[in-house]
């Protein structure tokens, strides 16, 4: 019996541990075209309890599949755009959106993180979730916050050049 439940936490241990992306490290930033912007995000962690890659969404447009300790750069035309990060599995649900204009030269900076908590100061979106068996009181198995930050060049440069590219 030890066996079958040594079985199953190693089975649920292992769900937890999300793709990582595989592709080339981050070397530098290039700064795009006068007429052209760039939009990064990236992911540093892959142990987050997601089992597949985030679809990354410009305008319903797929522009990459986020992968844990990955990147993905989009060169873009500047205009209005809502981001969003969506599970890429049949009918996934949208974890983050948000709203911003890109504008001619300038690149975003985007860092996606779940936290297992509420702490999410400073993020543009967050979505909560939760779950677990309720027998007369709730009883909470997992818990969390999905949560987009804009981060400053600086910072998100320093991050980046430990991720590779999700492919």
């Amino acid at each position: 019996m030890a066996r079958v439940y040594l079985l199953l936490f190693v089975t649920f241990i292992a769900g937890c541990a999300g793709p990582v992306a595989k592709g080339a490290l981050f070397s530098k930033h290039i700064d795009p075209p006068a007429d052209k912007s760039k939009i990064y995000v990236y992911k540093q962690e892959s142990g987050d309890g997601i089992t597949v890659c985030l679809k990354l969404l410009l305008n319903e447009i797929e522009h990459g599949c986020l992968k844990g300790q990955g990147y993905l750069e989009n060169t873009v035309e500047p205009r209005e755009y809502t981001l969003i990060l969506q599970t890429n599995a049949f009918m996934g649900p949208r974890l983050v959106e948000h709203h911003f204009i890109a504008k001619p030269g300038a690149s975003y900076y985007y860092e996606f993180a779940f936290t297992s908590g509420e702490s999410t100061n400073g993020a543009v979106d967050t979505k909560g979730i939760g779950g677990g068996i309720a027998s007369g009181g709730a009883i909470v198995i997992f818990s969390g916050t999905h949560a987009l930050y804009i981060r400053e060049k600086s910072e998100a440069l320093k991050a980046l050049k430990t991720l590779r590219e999700s492919e």
